[in-house]
């Protein structure tokens, strides 16, 4: 018997190759910030920071200075804020101890804020602007 033409002819069939992921490597930088001398660790992205600073600023913005409870309220909210971006005890390493009024931890957390965007700001154009 002769041999079978070509396209006839019985193949094994191989198993399919799977698919290789490339590898990558991603590195990320830990943002820091300096305030009055101490640098921090930002705990949240920048883009959290400035979100949650302008909806806690717009929370409070017409707060009843009479009423103590809400000024201790707002008080409490942003000094605890400035603390869950920089860590534990920083709005205390800023004031050098000394007692923080709602008007001063309200500029403090939006000056974090808008450092925090302008830095994201500086970046993005660093990288993308010709």
């Amino acid at each position: 018997m002769g041999k079978l033409p070509f396209f006839n002819r019985t193949k094994t069939a191989e198993a399919p190759k799977p698919a290789v992921m490339r590898s990558l490597k991603i590195s990320f930088d830990q943002p820091q910030i300096e305030v009055n001398g101490f640098v921090f660790d930002l705990l949240k992205s920048d883009a959290d920071i400035f979100e949650d600073a302008m909806r806690i600023a717009e929370q409070y913005k017409d707060i009843d200075v009479t009423n103590k409870d809400a000024v201790y309220a707002a008080l409490k909210t942003m000094v605890g804020y400035v603390d869950t971006v920089l860590g534990d005890g920083a709005m205390k390493k800023i004031s050098g101890g000394k007692p923080v009024s709602i008007a001063k931890a309200q500029e403090c957390m939006i000056r974090i804020a808008s450092a925090a965007r302008d830095s994201y700001a500086s970046a993005i154009s660093e990288k993308y602007d010709d």
